[in-house]
């Protein structure tokens, strides 16, 4: 009989085995016991499943073809022979997860000065995906608002800022927040004019 290594082929967008050319597994020969051993003589792909994907060469190995692998499921055949003469096939599934966006963050600083009705953008990083980012303000609206792709000022407080990216067909959305801090500007008072008279 022929088998898949690994068994279970879980993958995730991006991994290395997903990538063109590199190797996701590979299909061996296994034998009841006290009967003759050979190698792979003949494999070749089926055409009823996700083969155009892929290749396989003469040792079993099965590479990625054409175009780096999108998260999905796969399903791959092979049929051939031994050494021997003995015929076998084998249907192997490959699953290719969606990818987090871990590194999807909100990089306005966390402190700032309140002046009235400033407008303020808000900026990100890890934006793996390229898809839309949304924001509210999920707590401490009287503090500020949204304002298109800005938060705007509105007193002194505390507010937190969240800001979502959307998924795909290879990335996972990511929700994050960060807490803001708007302060007060210490009130400036007039200067004092001394003067002093001739005595």
């Amino acid at each position: 009989t022929a088998d898949f290594n690994p068994a279970n082929a879980n993958l995730t967008y991006g991994d290395n085995a997903t990538k063109v050319n590199n190797t996701i597994g590979s299909f061996t020969l296994t034998y009841p016991a006290g009967k003759p051993t050979s190698n792979i003589k003949t494999i070749q792909l089926g055409n009823s499943g996700d083969e155009a994907h892929f290749t396989v060469d003469t040792s079993g190995n099965l590479k990625v073809k054409g175009a780096d692998l999108d998260a999905g499921t796969y399903s791959v055949s092979v049929s051939g022979t031994d050494g021997n003469g003995m015929t076998f096939s084998k249907t192997a599934t490959i699953t290719v997860n969606k990818k987090d966006q871990n590194n999807y963050q909100i990089t306005n600083q966390a402190n700032y000065p309140l002046q009235v009705n400033q407008e303020i953008n808000i900026t990100t990083a890890g934006n793996d995906s390229g898809e839309n980012e949304t924001y509210t303000i999920t707590n401490g609206n009287s503090v500020a608002q949204i304002v298109g792709n800005k938060f705007k000022l509105l007193s002194a407080g505390t507010f937190t800022l969240q800001a979502t990216v959307a998924g795909n067909t290879n990335y996972n959305s990511k929700t994050v927040t960060k807490q803001i801090t708007v302060s007060q500007l210490p009130t400036q008072n007039p200067p004092v004019s001394i003067t002093s008279k001739d005595s």
